[in-house]
């Protein structure tokens, strides 16, 4: 892609409602600053990155950070919804860009012994390893990253004895990591006492630093 334009044709037939679409070269809506297209099928506000497509088929997320304006980082010019959509984007870049396959996004689990499901954000591979994960990405503008009780339950309950998504998925480890969006200082996970049982079930939460800062 060049100059916002990409360079090999749209594959997406014309859409005879949207006057630009008649432009098979336009990329993203001509407005890449505001709208995502990751695959060029599908211009969508960075809310939902995989808009238009199955969330098991929207493939890798390319960086949904580059040209984002720093407005959008703003204490005042974010809400916790998008924040935590571009925290997903980043440490999916980041998994990837270490080799992990990504085999589901917003999946929902279950696991023996616990009556509730569990929504995760990603569920990767270590292609090496083998090892399967589910993956909880936390975010936040100036700290904490705050541990919810009831998922940390249900984590150290994965780890004992697994887990399934609604697709059929199996996976048997955890992966915590966290995005603040406002300081270059450390953030910490909290509370403390739900932190230290992560530990002792062998999660240890990690920390992604966003492309801005």
């Amino acid at each position: 892609m060049s100059g916002g334009r990409f360079l090999s044709i749209d594959p997406v037939v014309t859409d005879a409602n949207t006057g630009s679409s008649f432009n098979r070269y336009n990329y993203a809506k001509n407005n890449p600053f505001k709208f995502l297209d990751p695959d060029g099928r599908s211009a969508s506000e960075p809310k939902d990155i995989c808009a238009g497509l199955s969330r098991m088929n929207c493939g890798t997320v390319e960086s949904s950070t580059a040209g984002r304006p720093k407005e959008f980082y703003d204490r005042s010019g974010v809400g916790p919804n998008l924040r935590g959509n571009e925290a997903v984007a980043i440490v999916e870049d980041e998994l990837v860009s270490q080799g992990f396959i990504v085999l589901g996004r917003e999946v929902v689990a279950t696991t023996k012994g616990l009556e509730y499901t569990r929504r995760y954000d990603l569920v990767v591979l270590n292609p090496v390893s083998k090892n399967t994960f589910g993956v909880e990405i936390k975010s936040a503008l100036y700290g904490p990253l705050k541990l919810n009780e009831k998922q940390v339950t249900f984590d150290v309950g994965v780890i004992k004895n697994g887990a399934v998504t609604t697709r059929g998925i199996e996976f048997d480890g955890i992966m915590y990591r966290g995005v603040d969006f406002g300081t270059k200082v450390q953030s910490v996970f909290r509370s403390a006492t739900l932190l230290d049982k992560l530990k002792e079930a062998g999660v240890f939460p990690a920390l992604t630093k966003p492309p801005h800062l």
